[in-house]
C-alpha cells in the first residue's frame, strides 16, 4: 500500500502533537471503507510521516498505538484506539460500527450518538448536542460517507429542519435534532 498523500499532509500539520487515535482516524476517513484499517495501513503511514522528518518517531508513535489499543466493544475514551476484529483498528469500538452499519443519514447518526450516554468526548458542550468535528468524523470513519459529502447533507438537513446547529461561526458548534425529535431508543448494551 502506497500512503496516502492527503492524508499525510494533514498529519504533518500537527504531527507534534499526533496522537494515535488521531492517526487511526485520519487513516480512516481517508482509505478506510468503514470497517476500520489494518494496522499495515497505519504503520505504512507512521513510517512516511518518520521519513518526511516530522515529529512522529516510528518506534515512539507504535509503542503508543499498543498502549492505546483495547479490544473493548464498548467506548471507552476519547484516546482509544479499538480493535473492531482481528484484523482492523478503528477510533470507534466495534458496537458502534455493528449499530451503525446501514444507516444512510446523519440525523440517523445524531440520533445514535446522543442516545448514547457513553459518547462523552472533550470537546462537546452542555446540552444534547453531537460537535461537528465528531460528527463528520463518524460519519466519514464507521459509515463510510465522504466527510465532504457529509458536511453538503449537514447544510440540506439543517435548511430544511432535520437538525438544527450552533451559529457556523462558533469553532465547535453542536449539531442537534429539532426538538421533540428523538426517535427510536437505541440499545443500551451498545
Amino acid at each position: 500500500m502506497e500512503p496516502n498523500e492527503p492524508l499525510l499532509r494533514e498529519a504533518g500539520q500537527r504531527s507534534e502533537y499526533l496522537r494515535p487515535r488521531d492517526l487511526v482516524s485520519l487513516v480512516e476517513r481517508h482509505v478506510g471503507d468503514g470497517g476500520g484499517v489494518t494496522r499495515a495501513a497505519v504503520d505504512v503511514h507512521v513510517e512516511a510521516l518518520a521519513e518526511r522528518g516530522s515529529h512522529v518517531d516510528a518506534d515512539s508513535f507504535g509503542a503508543a498505538l499498543a498502549e492505546a489499543t483495547t479490544r473493548s466493544r464498548e467506548w471507552v475514551d476519547d484516546r482509544a484506539v479499538y480493535e473492531v476484529d482481528d484484523h482492523h483498528l478503528s477510533a470507534y469500538p466495534a458496537a458502534w460500527h455493528a449499530a451503525l452499519d446501514g444507516t444512510e443519514t446523519l440525523p440517523e447518526l445524531v440520533r445514535f450518538l446522543v442516545e448514547r450516554t457513553a459518547y462523552t468526548p472533550v470537546e462537546a458542550g452542555a446540552g444534547d448536542g453531537v460537535p461537528e468535528a465528531d460528527l463528520l468524523d463518524v460519519a466519514a470513519a464507521v459509515v463510510d460517507v465522504d466527510r465532504e459529502e457529509a458536511k453538503v447533507e449537514l447544510e440540506a438537513c439543517r435548511e430544511d429542519g432535520r437538525l438544527v446547529q450552533d451559529a457556523d461561526q462558533h469553532p465547535e458548534a453542536n449539531v442537534y435534532l429539532p426538538d421533540g425529535d428523538h426517535g427510536q431508543q437505541q440499545d443500551p448494551d451498545l
